[in-house]
């Protein structure tokens, strides 16, 4: 047990000390004692008034830091040990936030005692488009946003692996775009990728592909614990010479949104998933938009 030198004077229930009506009265508390003589009452009432707090503060420190309270005139060192007792009596106070954008190791700021974890797997890529001629269009869907979870943990994070997912690829051509990679807490917490849209050969007009599949759901998250979106679909046709139509838009994450709906699909932001897009008479082959990349975020309380 820490040890406390500042001890109380004059407890005793019959000290010789000024009630306090007497004391609330007295002068010479106001502008202290002049020439003269000081009846021992009135100064033992004074130094019990200030031992007494001065104790009660200094076990405060001494239960609370488990630092010696030490009699010897270092200013700096009560000080320091007065703040540590008070961070240690107040549980719960945010101390830092971590942030992986990617891979890496956890390793928890001195201090730590408890992590609130945030993991967003990363998005799927948007489908492909081929070349198209004089008389064939194509459509490709967007890509869906990862899963995300939220969890609150007491032990067993210290050290662990944190994986951030790339996003997934765009397709070429006609092809599907590539799932999102996991992200992950170590295995406190796993969040599956988005899942890739898909691509369509060149066809006579009108054409059209659904979006992507719902990402599947996520382990672990004792807060949240949410699936990733699909992506959206595309269509196209013709009227005569002139087309209309609407591409896909990237399902969006709780970072941010999917990649626009516009005719050459563009990447996600952060979990979310990449754009599809159309493709009218005589376009060469695009590639779908890219997902975006996941993050992991840890809160560390005390």
């Amino acid at each position: 047990m820490a040890k406390n030198e500042f001890l109380p004077f004059g407890l005793n229930s019959d000290a010789n000390v000024l009630n306090p009506t007497e004391w609330s009265s007295l002068n010479a508390r106001s502008a202290g004692f002049t020439t003269g003589i000081a009846k021992s009452k009135e100064m033992n009432t004074a130094l019990r008034q200030a031992s007494v707090i001065s104790n009660a503060v200094a076990q405060f420190i001494a239960d609370n830091s488990g630092k010696d309270v030490l009699d010897n005139g270092d200013l700096a060192a009560l000080q320091n040990n007065l703040s540590a007792a008070l961070l240690n009596k107040m549980p719960g106070r945010l101390l830092n936030v971590q942030t992986f954008t990617s891979s890496g190791t956890y390793i928890p700021t001195p201090g730590t005692k408890s992590v609130i974890v945030e993991v967003q797997g990363a998005g799927g890529g948007g489908g492909g488009t081929p070349a198209t001629g004089p008389t064939s269009v194509s459509a490709s869907g967007a890509g869906g946003s990862g899963a995300y979870a939220m969890g609150h943990y007491i032990n067993g994070y210290a050290g662990v692996a944190v994986t951030v997912g790339v996003g997934g690829a765009g397709g070429v051509a006609a092809s599907s775009g590539s799932t999102g990679e996991n992200s992950s807490f170590g295995n406190l917490v796993i969040c599956p990728g988005g899942t890739g849209g898909g691509g369509l050969n060149a066809v006579v007009p009108p054409a059209s592909r659904g979006g992507s599949q719902k990402t599947a759901p996520p382990r672990g998250g004792n807060i949240v614990s949410l699936s990733g979106s699909p992506g959206g679909g595309s269509f196209i046709h013709y009227v005569g010479s002139v087309y209309f139509g609407a591409a896909a838009l990237g399902a969006s994450s709780r970072f941010g949104g999917g990649g626009a709906d516009d005719v050459a699909g563009s990447s996600g932001e952060i979990g979310a998933g990449g754009g599809g897009h159309v493709a009218a008479y005589n376009v060469p082959a695009i590639s779908g938009g890219r997902g975006g990349d996941g993050i992991v975020i840890i809160w560390e309380y005390t």
